[in-house]
């Protein structure tokens, strides 16, 4: 099927020998996959378009509070799930190749891991930043460049690990249709305990860990910080 990676004398590869082959590998894969690239990158942009109209030019009028934070967790949603639907049936699809290779004992596990995502890395990070350049200016988010830097930097960071998660859970499922009914559940119970919709002090104590382990959450509260900090809003004046 053309995606046989070439193996050395030896019976195992040095795990730096066999990343770079795996890499180059996955690197083809990705390059060829041009459609779904394209259609990835059309999304991000309706997305940012979308998001662009209903949060247009924000004031800084004290009612637009809530607003920052309503746009600033759709976005952290947006890039988690955005990078998760690609890498979800990433190893599902060569789990025969795989099993066949490590059943030759080809590599170590750990290779064929971090080449995966180094190879999803710069299209992983190119669709969020694509994203921020295009959101922030047009939600009038804070000025500063440095601010829109780590907007742009915290939602590629998170798309990342996004991104290493799908891969896990196509790891561990037994098929693609499993780890597609898995991976939105697990990024559901991630937007509940995002921190917009319920305070970590009212979660139930057996429940008080899973915002801890919510990429969404830790997404969120960066970006909130990073928006918040600083910024002076107008009181409203009664009429």
């Amino acid at each position: 099927n053309g995606i046989d990676a070439p193996t050395p004398d030896s019976a195992t590869a040095h795990p730096w020998t066999a990343f770079r082959l795996l890499l180059g590998r996955s690197w083809k894969q990705v390059a060829r996959d041009k459609k779904t690239n394209k259609l990835r990158a059309m999304t991000m942009l309706n997305s940012a378009m979308v998001f662009g109209s209903i949060y247009w030019r924000m004031g800084k009028q004290q009612n637009r509070i809530q607003d920052r934070f309503g746009l600033l967790q759709v976005c952290s949603v947006n890039a988690a799930m955005a990078s998760i639907t690609k890498t979800l049936t990433a190893f599902s699809k060569e789990r025969q190749v795989i099993q066949r290779e490590r059943a030759s004992s080809a590599y170590p596990v750990v290779s064929y891991f971090v080449s995966k995502l180094a190879a999803e890395t710069p299209v992983s990070a190119a669709f969020p930043l694509v994203f921020s350049a295009c959101v922030y200016p047009m939600c009038g988010l804070n000025n500063k460049l440095a601010r829109f830097a780590t907007f742009a930097a915290v939602t590629t960071l998170e798309s990342f690990t996004s991104s290493a998660l799908g891969l896990a859970v196509g790891a561990l499922t037994p098929s693609p249709e499993a780890a597609n009914a898995l991976g939105p559940a697990i990024m559901v119970i991630f937007i509940v305990f995002g921190g917009l919709y319920v305070q970590p002090a009212n979660v139930p104590a057996p429940l008080r860990w899973i915002p801890n382990t919510s990429l969404i959450r830790h997404c969120f509260d960066a970006l909130s910080c990073n928006e918040m900090r600083g910024l002076k809003f107008e009181t409203e004046r009664p009429t």
